[in-house]
């Protein structure tokens, strides 16, 4: 409580605490103003003794006031400990405290309003695909598991078989099932099947 107090002539409204730093060796003195504001006649009172002033503490706007003050004190003592003692240097670290809640909102306030407005630029992009491409390209620019491919494979007598061809042309990969995957390879097996029973004869020679 000591270490701050006001430098106003006012006897009402507001003014900024200051604060003096001092040091013996290398010899030290430094005002401070702290940037922290508060009412003129409020401080005079709390300051007069050690129990109003805790009373202060105890309160939502004493005890915001004296967190500031605490930090920006401990902050130029760090400063002072790394033997650092320019004015400009501890008028820095004093604003860092004092508007480290305010540049904080107004970070999260920015990216708040940038994510919105990535989100706004999606809509437009999904809208302006749509338009040119219909309702069915409104997935466009969204991640889609990717569909498993159902492929067949050929062997030699299918090469042959215009009908197994012609079933797998007629249904390309990108869009065939498994359905229609084991239609094919039911067809194969049963011309393979047939196939089979021609090459033998009726005494049971297989001819080629």
């Amino acid at each position: 409580m000591g270490n701050y107090f006001l430098r106003t002539k006012k006897e009402k409204g507001t003014a900024s605490v200051y604060l003096r730093v001092q040091k013996r060796n290398p010899k030290l003195n430094i005002l401070v103003c702290s940037k922290v504001s508060v009412d003129i006649q409020q401080w005079d009172k709390v300051t007069q003794d050690v129990a109003k002033w805790n009373d202060y503490c105890k309160t939502q706007d004493g005890r915001k006031v004296k967190e500031t003050l605490d930090s920006i004190s401990s902050a130029i003592d760090n400063l002072i400990s790394q033997g650092i003692y320019d004015k400009a240097r501890i008028d820095e670290v004093v604003e860092a405290v004092v508007f480290r809640e305010e540049r904080e909102r107004q970070r999260i306030q920015e990216e708040e309003e940038r994510q919105l407005q990535l989100e706004e630029e999606k809509e437009k992009n999904k809208e302006r695909i749509r338009k040119a491409y219909g309702e069915s390209a409104s997935g466009i620019g969204t991640r889609n598991l990717r569909k498993r491919r159902h492929i067949y494979l050929f062997n030699a007598e299918d090469l042959d078989n215009d009908d197994i061809i012609a079933m797998v042309e007629d249904s390309p990969t990108y869009l065939r099932d498994k359905t229609t995957l084991d239609k094919i390879k039911a067809k194969a097996a049963l011309e393979e099947e047939i196939a089979t029973e021609e090459a033998i004869d009726d005494s049971g020679v297989i001819t080629f």
